[in-house]
């Protein structure tokens, strides 16, 4: 499904070795002027794009639990990540994250468990970032990620809408059924900030609910990368309706399935959560031992 998403009916006919003869004219001046009218947007559409995409999204945080949905300042999920390679899933994940949304935003994302886990931790506070694999190291986040981090804070979807709108210099583009392609019952919603940075929210016109977002990233080596995440399973929680299942896409190919099994709201995050991870110190004996142990055959 996408913005503009329509095809030029003389373009159509020569892909299907038709050609139109003078005698079916008329007809093809009526299929015109049929298209072109239902392709026009409507007169509240007209008259202020930007109002009726900040209409659309009020409904969205109205749908979503109004008050309790905006009321969200803590977030904890446990859930399953399974990741895609060449159409075919390759492997499956589980993972915690606890979320505090109130600026500046930190995350605390886990896998695994044990010596096996990798633990990323993110304070926009602090403006830091580490990373912990297993019990043998902890490192100090690259700057790249960190800066990367930022900006999917930005365009994630529950920031935007519960943070970020009432953001000076942000222009809002208000896409109605008649300019997507699809079934009729999509609308959508474009944001940019005065950076230049777009999130586009895709809504169904009866629930009003989100049905998928569109971003678009740069990675360190500056090639573009169009993001695509789709919400299913709505439940709700906490009197917040909340998605459990998230199919997430790079480039038009799928990349990644996630599933909750467990959310919860506002719950008391402890602040170190949210700090340079620590060793306790037997572990960090070890991982030095282990360090020294590297330096020594790297020599050799």
């Amino acid at each position: 499904m996408s913005i503009h998403g329509r095809t030029d009916p003389a373009t159509s006919a020569e892909r299907c070795g038709r050609h139109w003869s003078p005698a079916s004219l008329p007809i093809l001046l009526a299929l015109l002027l049929v298209s072109w009218t239902f392709c026009l947007p409507s007169s509240e559409e007209l008259k202020d794009p930007g109002k009726r995409g900040r209409q659309a999204l009020a409904q969205a945080i109205e749908a979503m639990g109004g008050p309790k949905y905006l009321a969200v300042k803590t977030e904890y999920v446990k859930g399953r990540d399974f990741f895609f390679k060449e159409g075919r899933r390759s492997g499956l994940v589980p993972f915690q994250s606890w979320t505090d949304y109130q600026d500046p935003v930190r995350f605390r994302h886990q896998i695994f468990k044990g010596k096996r886990q990798t633990l990323t931790v993110y304070n926009l506070g602090l403006d830091k970032a580490w990373i912990q694999e297993g019990f043998a190291s902890i490192e100090e986040m690259a700057r790249d990620r960190l800066e990367h981090f930022k900006t999917s804070v930005k365009q994630d979807l529950h920031y935007l809408l519960r943070t970020r709108l009432n953001e000076e210099d942000l222009s809002f583009f208000y896409y109605g059924p008649r300019n997507i392609s699809g079934s009729g019952e999509i609308e959508a919603v474009e944001v940019i900030d005065r950076t230049n940075l777009s999130v586009t929210i895709y809504l169904n016109i009866k629930t009003h609910l989100p049905v998928h977002i569109e971003t678009v990233s740069t990675d360190q080596m500056g090639f573009r990368h169009e993001l695509r995440t789709e919400f299913f399973n709505w439940h709700e929680k906490e009197g917040v309706l909340t998605p459990l299942s998230f199919h997430s896409f790079e480039n038009g190919e799928k990349s990644r399935e996630t599933f909750f099994v467990e959310i919860t709201y506002n719950n008391q995050l402890p602040p170190e959560y949210f700090l340079e991870p620590q060793l306790t110190p037997d572990q960090a004996k070890k991982a030095a031992k282990k360090k020294k142990k590297k330096k020594r055959q790297g020599k050799n």
